[in-house]
């Protein structure tokens, strides 16, 4: 048994002059603070330039003095054995003394004990785990909760699931921690002076530790179909958020690896993003002095109008790069940005582009210019790249090199990919002169990499630029004013993509990029409709745990505050239509297991990002309950909702609806709400009238919205065609004139300014947007002037 070292209290490096913290300086106390997730959430906090007084039991131990060192004035370290009452009453008197605000208490003692098996386990370690971790959280709740917050304070403890599933002895040693754990907890909860306060278990597992079989993490992917196990700062991260968002009295957690969740998001005592109002506009429709709309001063225009109009969402198309057809669900990578959406004059303001080059950018369109856009933004990102070059800028250096090593797993090919498709015209990858690199050939690429070094390079920038500079700047300005960012992932991709050209083992391609089978619905009477994009080889994405698809989740739920996964009915069940022609048959999707939307859910889970699954078209049995239950939104269009086919049968209508559903009264593939409502028959308007509440058929339009607003919906989303009653002109997807889609743009802003007053009252009488009475009452005014009423 490992000799018990004697412990005291006092500053771990008393070389080292502290500065003391300024009196209500908010402070976190770290209880094990010097090895694993506690050493993890303690640099999470310094560097949130928080206050942090930590403890550990070991004197020999030296990381408590380098944290001092590396941060000071910011962190202070104690010498405490958690099981020795006298020494955590002393600890949190030193914290008593200091004069912080003590924020949150985290005690992470403990959870580092594991056997590796079941020869190593004995008696005398399970006798300490259960010491430091009963009586130590005991201590610790008796005297650090007196010097505590009572308002928004709260206690979290981290417990562990064991860490083998070997016979090792650690379940029994656990299972007995964890019993007399959760009592403390709840009891503390309910005691009246604790009132306000939370108390927050955290079971954590498979982490990447010394105490994880981390040395073998083939063995971790055989124990857990959720991938390799995560590190301990992802873990922090989450854990943190628990902290601050649990609600007071008892929480539980479970946290089953690096970030990933096992329950849904609430399981923190995290609200749900609140009921919102979201506006479905995209970026190249926005209205600018270019060929199209970008992520610049037009993007911030639209950020304000939608806070203006009380609009808590911004829901986007696709940012991806397009192809041949335009569309961005049709893009050449599914983790690439569209560099015909990064701002020529943002780029201006940053020094990247003179003002010459700027001008020759300016091209004022009513429709997007594809054409304009293809011959002239690749010379706009070689300009910004020779530019930056010519910089004497290290901290935009670094950032750049960070971006590419961080990314490196999609971005190395890409850049290879974009510059080699632009050196050859814009021809496809299966077209390329380069036999070698065609072949994706690692001695090929290295060699275009050092004979195109500066055009590869100056591809990998335009992401830089898109993502870092651009997107993320437009988030933050979005988020400060209340409004989240949606992204919208295709299910599918191109034959003509970086992703079939680097990755063709995991779709239905034969070795030359040839496609074996494609994607698509069966029609009762008609041929087979052939969306034209590859089939995924299932079983061996499977095989490594839906790598490529787990790191495009993961990259995208940073990247956004929410996202919508297109083409949901995809994980159940897929059409596959053979390339000879002959007809499609269905097979059976990734989640047969349920394995795949729980991976959707864990990288999601690691930002708290919310999920939206359109579980539009044919819906296999069991898909939208999956959904319902790992607590996904589910997408309802009010287009279907109205129809003399179903009538009250139709799943779209509001009243079928709940939380965990977005209402849409149309997407981007359907008719803009005026020209859906001029097809209707006479049977179907006077269904609408009676169901919408309105007696003249001019005011349906305005109910269908209202009734979005109104739903039980967590999100109603509102197509920019449908709040400025446009038609046919304005649609996304024209499908009879398919040369004007993907093209339309707004002429102002000027039309949405002037129905800000009317969107803000629907969110406020609708509880999608706060409001005192008053204001409250003022929306009422307007809306019943809107109807008449």
């Amino acid at each position: 048994m490992r000799e018990k070292t004697k412990h005291s209290i006092g500053n771990g490096s008393p070389h080292n002059i502290i500065h003391i913290p300024a009196m209500n300086e908010e402070a976190y106390a770290v209880v094990g603070s010097t090895h694993g997730i506690g050493k993890a959430l303690v640099e999470e906090l310094l560097r949130k330039r928080k206050i942090v007084y930590g403890c550990a039991s070991s004197a020999v131990d030296q990381r408590g003095n380098e944290m001092e060192k590396r941060w000071p004035g910011r962190y202070k370290h104690f010498i405490c054995d958690v099981s020795d009452e006298q020494a955590v009453m002393q600890f949190f008197a030193e914290i008593a003394k200091s004069g912080v605000t003590l924020r949150k208490i985290i005690n992470c003692a403990g959870i580092g004990f594991a056997p590796r098996n079941a020869v190593d386990f004995r008696a005398e370690e399970g006798k300490r785990v259960l010491e430091v971790n009963t009586l130590g959280t005991a201590y610790v709740l008796k005297y650090g909760l007196p010097v505590l917050v009572r308002e928004g304070g709260a206690f979290l403890v981290c417990g562990s699931i064991a860490a083998d599933q070997a016979d090792t002895g650690a379940d029994a040693m656990y299972g007995a921690s964890k019993a007399a754990l959760r009592p403390l907890l709840r009891q503390a909860a309910v005691e009246k002076e604790h009132i306000g306060m939370a108390f927050l278990y955290a079971k954590l597992g498979y982490i990447r530790t010394r105490m994880t079989a981390a040395d073998d993490p083939e063995k971790w992917r055989v124990h857990t179909q959720y991938g390799e196990p995560g590190t301990p700062e992802e873990t922090a991260k989450l854990l943190l958020l628990a902290a601050e968002n649990s609600k007071p009295g008892y929480n539980e957690l479970i946290i089953i690896g690096g970030g990933y969740r096992y329950q849904p998001m609430t399981v923190l005592g995290k609200k749900g993003p609140a009921r919102s109002a979201v506006m479905l506009l995209p970026v190249t429709s926005l209205p600018n002095d270019y060929s199209c709309g970008t992520l610049g001063p037009e993007a911030y225009k639209a950020v304000d109008e939608l806070e203006a109009a009380g609009f808590r969402a911004w829901m986007l198309l696709p940012l991806n790069p397009t192809g041949f057809s335009n569309s961005p669900y049709s893009s050449y990578s599914s983790m690439g940005g569209s560099f015909n959406l990064i701002s020529p004059a943002l780029l201006l303001r940053d020094g990247l582009l003179s003002q010459d080059e700027h001008d020759e950018l300016v091209h004022p369109t009513r429709f997007t210019d594809y054409g304009d856009l293809y011959a002239t933004r690749v010379s706009m990102i070689r300009w910004a790249h020779r530019r930056f070059g010519d910089m004497n800028h290290p901290e935009l250096t670094a950032q750049f090199q960070q971006f590419c090593t961080e990314n490196a797993f999609w971005l190395d090919d890409l850049a290879v990919y974009m510059s080699a498709k632009y050196r050859w015209c814009g021809r496809a990858w299966q077209e390329w002169p380069d036999e070698a690199l065609k072949a994706h050939d690692p001695e090929a690429i290295a060699a275009y990499r050092r004979a195109y070094r500066d055009d590869v390079e100056a591809m990998a920038f335009s992401q830089f630029l898109f993502y870092k500079r651009q997107l993320a700047e437009l988030r933050r300005y979005a988020n400060v004013h209340g409004v989240r960012l949606i992204g919208d992932l295709p299910f599918y991709v191109c034959p003509d993509s970086v992703d079939v050209w680097a990755n063709r083992e995991l779709f239905r391609v034969d070795d030359s990029g040839r496609v074996l089978e494609y994607g698509g619905v069966p029609n009762r009477n008609a041929p087979d409709t052939n969306w034209g994009n590859p089939c995924y080889d299932w079983e061996r994405q499977r095989a490594d745990g839906f790598a490529w698809w787990r790191k495009r989740i993961r990259f995208f739920a940073e990247v956004y505050d929410a996202l919508r996964i297109d083409h949901a009915v995809g994980m159940f069940h897929c059409y596959c239509i053979p390339s000879d022609g002959t007809a499609g048959s269905w097979r059976p999707g990734p989640d047969v297991d349920g394995a795949f939307s729980q991976m959707i859910a864990n990288e999601a889970g690691r930002f708290g990002t919310d999920v939206i699954m359109e579980d539009l078209g044919e819906v296999p049995p069991g898909l939208r309950e999956r959904i319902a239950d790992l607590g996904f939104c589910g997408m309802r269009v009010l287009q279907y909702a109205y129809s003399n086919k179903y009538f009250s049968r139709s799943s779209h209508l509001p009243m079928y609806m709940d939380d965990k559903t977005a209402c849409f009264t149309g997407t981007h593939d359907n008719q803009p709400l005026k020209d859906y409502l001029a097809d209707k028959n006479c049977q179907e308007l006077d269904y609408m009238m009676y169901m919408l509440n309105v007696t003249r058929k001019e005011d349906l339009h305005w109910a269908v919205i209202r009734y979005a607003y109104n739903s039980p919906a967590r999100y109603s989303v509102i197509p920019i065609q449908d709040v400025l009653e446009l038609g046919t002109e304005s649609c996304m997807v024209n499908r009879k004139h398919l040369e004007k889609a993907w093209l339309w743009r707004m002429e102002s802003f000027e039309k949405l300014h002037s129905l800000c007053g009317r969107l803000r009252a629907m969110a406020i009488l609708s509880g999608r947007k706060d409001a005192d009475q008053e204001e409250s009452m003022e929306a009422l005014d307007i809306m019943r002037e809107v109807f008449n009423a």
